[in-house]
């Protein structure tokens, strides 16, 4: 699935590779239909991930722990709750 795990526990959280792919797929950070949450039009293009980062970096503080996976070229990480 383009997903490659750099350790066992990421095995372990399937939302976590659902949600990258979701990202990667859809080209933006958030990937949710314009109904759902409001559009800052200005700003949207600050969320986009095209060309594709070779690199993003998600903090999310309901992350229990920290992860880093890859799809494809990208490295995704997470450091944990801040």
């Amino acid at each position: 699935d383009g997903v490659r795990e750099s350790s066992p526990k990421n095995e372990s959280n399937p939302h976590v590779k659902h949600a990258i792919k979701t990202m990667m797929d859809q080209g933006h950070l958030c990937p949710v239909p314009p109904s759902s949450l409001p559009v800052y039009w200005n700003h949207d293009h600050l969320m986009r991930l095209y060309p594709p980062p070779s690199a993003v970096i998600l903090g999310d503080k309901s992350s229990e722990r920290h992860f880093e996976t890859y799809h494809g070229d990208c490295d995704f990480l997470n450091p944990g709750p801040f």
